[in-house]
């Protein structure tokens, strides 16, 4: 049992670990993936890694659908992780900025742009989200909706059209006439 756990381990090491690098998980074949390669490459040295991967294809947790699951877990405990050193910082911004994909798909990415008590500005992308339009009740929605899912503290529903006046309610009472 401890062995199949650190064997698990050591897969999702390898998937971030090519996550933080930039490199894709899949290749043109399961086989000749990078996370695969990365694998074997890893096995070489770690004997129950090496088991792991000997065993039939349903139990090794390596199918696309279980590795796409993985990533969006260390994509959310990074936003949160984000998100929890906002209350440390001084002032914060949330800047969208909307794009089309390859396939032609509206994506608005959202990230935090915050000052602390040294003035060390850091900006932080949390996500792509994709949209039907960009109208501004959309980008409200969109917001809203990424700081709720997030767990961000003092978030009410306001049926205010204006987005700039939407937000504004959000903030602080020392912000709002800053």
């Amino acid at each position: 049992m401890e062995d199949n756990r650190s064997a698990l381990k050591r897969i999702f090491s390898s998937i971030r670990y090519l996550c933080l690098q930039g490199l894709a998980i899949r290749g043109k074949t399961e086989e000749t993936s990078n996370l695969r390669q990365l694998l074997i490459e890893r096995s070489l040295d770690y004997l129950p890694l090496q088991k792991w991967l000997e065993r039939p294809e349903k139990y090794k947790w390596l199918s696309p659908e279980i590795c796409n699951e993985i990533i969006m877990d260390f994509s959310l405990a990074t936003q949160r992780d984000i998100v929890a050193t906002l209350p440390s910082r001084v002032y914060f911004g949330l800047m969208l900025d909307e794009s089309s994909d390859i396939s032609a798909k509206e994506q608005v990415s959202i990230c935090f742009r915050t000052v602390d008590d040294d003035f060390e500005i850091y900006e932080d992308f949390l996500e792509f989200y994709e949209t039907a339009t960009t109208k501004s009740a959309d980008l409200f929605n969109i917001v809203m909706d990424t700081l709720k899912r997030l767990r961000f503290p003092g978030i009410p529903i306001l049926p205010t059209p204006c987005l700039l006046c939407r937000i504004s309610l959000h903030l602080p009472e020392d912000l709002q006439s800053a």
